[in-house]
C-alpha cells in the first residue's frame, strides 16, 4: 500500500501550524517537537509521510494529560527578565566584596 507524500505547506495545513515554523523544523534551524516525524528527501525536495504525521497527531491524543502537566510545571519556574547582572547574586556579595577589597 503506497503512502501519500505531503509537502511542508501541506503538512503545516494538516497540523494546523506556519508553513514558516515546519521549514524551521524540516532544515533544523529550530527544535522540532517531540516525536515530530523527519522528513523524506526526494532529489532536493522534502516530504513527509502522510501517516508519520497521523500517527504523531494520535500520539499527542493519547499522552495529551500528561504533556500539559509538564507544561504546567515548565510554567512555574521563575524567570529572570531583561539583561543578566554583572553582580553575584545577593547571598554572595559579602564574599565578593571580602575577595575584591
Amino acid at each position: 500500500m503506497p503512502h501519500s507524500l505531503l509537502t511542508i505547506a501541506q503538512a503545516a495545513d494538516r497540523i494546523q501550524m506556519s508553513p514558516v515554523t515546519v521549514t524551521h523544523w524540516a532544515y533544523r534551524r529550530r527544535p522540532a517537537p517531540a516525536g515530530f516525524p523527519e522528513p523524506v528527501h526526494i532529489n532536493r525536495n522534502l516530504r513527509y509521510v502522510a501517516h508519520d504525521i497521523d500517527e504523531w497527531i494520535e500520539g499527542l491524543r493519547r499522552h495529551g494529560a500528561s504533556q500539559s502537566v509538564e507544561r504546567s510545571v515548565v510554567a512555574t519556574v521563575a524567570r529572570r527578565r531583561g539583561r543578566p547582572r554583572k553582580m553575584p547574586a545577593v547571598e554572595d556579595r559579602k564574599s565578593w566584596s571580602a575577595e575584591v577589597g
